[in-house]
């Protein structure tokens, strides 16, 4: 149940919905060698797991894309048991979106191998129809969508909305992130890890975090979260930067999904009136410490 404060604000979320598969290895991982694993298979998409959080204390709409195969279905259903408030493309005679995550013993990313053209079909324009006649608080973009997307989104914002929503930008992986440098002046807050930001940066990942913020400055990126493992996360909220250190806890399930974990309380925090590093320490670490300690699970595809 909403409070009836936090019903007050919504949020419009966009990018990723697809079907997460996620191969837990039992065993040391061996390169060009067949490897003994579990699966799990889960409703996913970095946007989609972000309104997740967000859904639990704030009015959401999610826009994402959906293809006609058996999975589209399955994906509904978990939207609606999740009660998220979906605004979904049907893209006629395409499957829908799909990531497959290989993890090591401990619960580490291992290779991730992403099929998401539909979210990078999305259009502005599919976007404008679908936004609500009031400005949303807040509109949470995902790197899957494409670099004319996001660029056309945030440019034509103005022309929709007398006065345009904050912008959180989320960074998604290495290689998505840069379409983020282009608007990076556009946006309000970016949420990233150190690998994310290495690669917007151009810095070497074992750079140190500060130098790696400093670097996240000089690109135009004025806001921000960075994540770094279980080391300290360091939040810059324009001219004042934030150390925030992250209490170690024993890994129950797996890493995944403890990022959007985080992102998502964070934003709800910070939208209910927090400043963006209380709501990072009060809320985005305990919802990354619940995915961490297998408290919190995202639904199952069956």
């Amino acid at each position: 149940m909403l409070s009836s404060d936090a019903a007050r604000k919504n949020v419009t979320l966009v990018g990723g919905l697809l079907v997460d598969d996620i191969a837990i290895s039992t065993k040391l991982l061996r390169p060009r060698s067949s490897n003994p694993v579990q699966w799990q298979h889960r409703l996913g998409g970095v946007a989609t797991n972000v309104a997740r959080v967000v859904s639990q204390q704030i009015e959401t709409l999610l826009v994402a894309s959906i293809g006609t195969d058996n999975q589209a279905p399955i994906l509904k259903k978990l939207l609606q048991q999740e009660s998220i408030t979906a605004s979904l493309i049907t893209r006629q005679n395409q499957p829908s979106d799909r990531y497959t995550a290989v993890l090591d013993q401990d619960g580490e990313l291992y290779v991730g191998l992403a099929d998401v053209q539909l979210a990078e079909q999305i259009t502005w324009d599919e976007i404008a129809s679908r936004l609500p006649e009031l400005p949303p608080d807040a509109l949470v973009l995902d790197a899957n969508l494409s670099a004319d997307c996001l660029r056309n989104t945030i440019e034509s914002l103005d022309d929709a909305y007398k006065t345009s929503p904050p912008i959180f930008a989320l960074a998604v992986s290495p290689v998505k992130s840069a379409r983020w440098l282009p608007i990076a002046h556009k946006v309000d807050t970016l949420l990233c890890n150190r690998r994310e930001a290495c690669a917007l940066t151009q810095l070497d990942v074992n750079t140190p975090i500060n130098e790696i913020a400093d670097a996240l400055l000089q690109q135009h990126f004025k806001r921000f979260v960075l994540t770094d493992g279980n080391q300290t996360v360091l939040v810059q909220d324009t001219d004042q930067r934030h150390a925030i250190p992250v209490t170690a806890v024993p890994i129950e399930q797996t890493v995944n999904g403890a990022g959007d974990a985080l992102a998502g309380a964070t934003i709800s925090q910070y939208l209910q009136g927090s400043d963006l590093a209380e709501a990072v320490a009060q809320s985005g670490m305990e919802a990354a410490r619940a995915v961490l300690c297998g408290d919190t699970r995202p639904p199952s595809i069956q």
